[in-house]
């Protein structure tokens, strides 16, 4: 028997005690936010920089990023189309299994094609886009607090390049910019589109995996896109910020003489 002085045993941890969570960003409201007026997609290779590039982009504009935290990716919070490797969760684990044609293609035009079988037609679009955007509401985390009406989407793939703004557009979402990020094909950090595939064997196959793969992106963009080299926005970090604060003033001229 234990003496009435002795001090208490510690208590044993519940086995369905959960783990303190991390969260870089508050949680979501309640209420989902309002249809966003633009949304910025971040495309890239895998560990090319996207996370940073985005992350800057949100602080500038004052957006909402599609995910709990930064390193979530947008694609993993939705199902209405296939995602790398839905691991969060498994959220999106159903949709992959049911694309077979997209779970079995092997380059990212093979992945393209078969993400607009999707969607073939502009009813397909509309219904599609605007099952994507609600999931994107829900997910969305403001940077304070109010709603944001700009949306910010990780999204480190090329195959999606031209299959998501084509669907946006079909939700009616006004604005559409995608942000390509580049960086040098034998960086460290660069492994391959899919982060989970050993790197390329040489420096020769590097170079040509990259090649290909941004041949491919710059065929798929659509009329508003830039590129951001991660190399320059290491040296300048205030370059990302710098280039949207010209193009918000040169709208907003725009805007006063009435010619857009």
């Amino acid at each position: 028997r234990r003496p009435n002085n002795a001090p208490p045993p510690p208590r044993r941890p519940s086995n369905n005690a959960r783990p303190p969570q991390r969260r870089d960003f508050p949680p979501a409201a309640k209420r989902l936010q309002p249809p966003p007026k633009e949304v910025v997609l971040v495309h890239g290779f895998a560990h090319s920089g996207t996370t940073v590039v985005a992350q800057r982009l949100r602080e500038a504009r004052r957006a909402c990023w599609v995910g709990e935290n930064r390193y979530v990716e947008a694609q993993w919070t939705q199902d209405a189309y296939p995602a790398w490797h839905p691991g969060y969760g498994g959220k999106n684990a159903r949709t992959c299994q049911n694309h077979s044609d997209w779970a079995h293609a092997k380059t990212p035009d093979q992945k393209a094609a078969a993400l607009r079988h999707l969607a073939p037609t502009p009813k397909d679009r509309r219904r599609l886009g605007k099952a994507v955007v609600l999931a994107w509401r829900r997910a969305a985390r403001p940077r304070g607090p109010g709603p944001c009406r700009v949306f910010v989407a990780k999204d480190p793939r090329f195959d999606t390049i031209d299959f998501l703004p084509a669907a946006l557009r079909g939700a009616d979402v006004p604005s559409i910019t995608t942000v390509l990020v580049m960086r040098h094909p034998w960086a460290r950090q660069y492994l391959s589109e899919n982060s989970r595939t050993p790197p390329p064997p040489s420096a020769a196959a590097a170079l040509a995996q990259w090649s290909a793969g941004w041949r491919r992106a710059l065929s798929a963009v659509g009329e508003r896109w830039c590129l951001v080299r991660m190399e320059d926005l290491l040296l300048a970090q205030d370059a990302v910020e710098a280039a949207f604060r010209r193009q918000g003033a040169v709208e907003a001229a725009f805007r006063q003489q009435g010619a857009v």
